[in-house]
């Protein structure tokens, strides 16, 4: 079989919207079940007519009737069906695997070769009649959903062709609002839930808004260059926040901040506020020793 050949493409149908009307009689196709052996690997099939030329045709898979076919080239009285090397697109010789016997393509209805079991390259297969026509049908699609980095994505969604997705429920994101699904990781076109439908198998994407929120300052009777005001930042989540400059009071110590402030400190999903803590400065006051009873001492501003 080693001889010059044309290749055309004659997968049918094109169309994925059909399947197989049992109740039909089928004349226009061959349908192929490979057996174990040739299952392995993950081949690919292809049928090579001869007789009156030749040509190959490359085998679909209908996954509803689990059955392999081609449509049957008129004029050609017979075939052999191949096991191909998945790698190599190609249908020659050369990216054969295994093959048939030189078949004569029945002419009393039966349609269907099943290769014989426990083979590789061999005759001894059989024939038998498949029914089924094609016909239209609505497929389904799949929709899926991308949480896009944040949260957990709902699971997917099986829709018929036309229909419209099924809002899920809403993910969640610590640091992060949840802003709606949409058609593009990029978030540029939002998914209408009530209006549009599928066409096709897809990805809807979550957008997320990073949470921001304030951090205040509060100097407890102490002031930053006479203002005594609170300080008032503003962060997003996770973003570093940095503490002002020490406030002054007279006659205190700043201490630290309540709660403690570290200087690796990220903002958390919500609003934070620190309070200066103070400690009195002690002082030595001196009295004049020529004054009646006078003494030396120490005493605070409390004192």
């Amino acid at each position: 079989n080693n001889v010059s050949h044309k290749t055309i493409d004659l997968t049918y149908p094109s169309d994925e919207k059909v399947l197989f009307d049992l109740t039909q009689p089928n004349t226009t196709h061959l349908f192929l079940t490979p057996n174990n052996n040739w299952k392995q690997d993950n081949p690919r099939y292809a049928a090579y007519f001869f007789g009156n030329g030749d040509i190959w045709s490359s085998l679909s898979y209908n996954d509803k009737e689990n059955i392999y076919y081609c449509k049957k080239i008129s004029g050609y009285p017979s075939v052999i069906f191949c096991r191909m090397n998945p790698n190599n697109a190609t249908n020659d010789w050369g990216s054969k695997w295994n093959q048939s016997s030189d078949l004569t393509i029945p002419t009393n209805g039966t349609n269907h070769y099943t290769v014989k079991a426990n083979t590789w390259d061999t005759g001894g297969g059989t024939w038998s009649t498949v029914k089924g026509e094609w016909t239209s049908f609505t497929p389904n699609y799949s929709v899926t959903f991308d949480a896009n980095g944040h949260g957990t994505a709902p699971a997917d969604q099986c829709i018929a062709e036309g229909g419209k997705v099924t809002t899920p429920t809403a993910p969640t994101a610590t640091g992060y609002t949840f802003g709606g699904w949409y058609k593009e990781a990029g978030c540029t076109n939002a998914w209408d839930f009530a209006n549009d439908v599928v066409t096709s198998d897809i990805t809807l994407y979550a957008k997320w808004t990073i949470n921001t929120h304030t951090v205040t300052w509060k100097p407890a009777g102490g002031n930053w260059s006479g203002d005594t005001n609170d300080i008032v930042q503003t962060y997003e989540y996770d973003e570093l926040i940095k503490a002002p400059d020490k406030p002054e009071r007279i006659g205190y110590k700043f201490v630290e901040w309540n709660p403690t402030y570290e200087s690796n400190m990220t903002m958390p999903d919500e609003d934070l506020e620190f309070t200066a803590q103070w400690q009195i400065i002690p002082y030595t006051v001196t009295l004049n020793p020529n004054y009646p009873n006078g003494k030396t001492g120490t005493f605070t501003d409390k004192d």
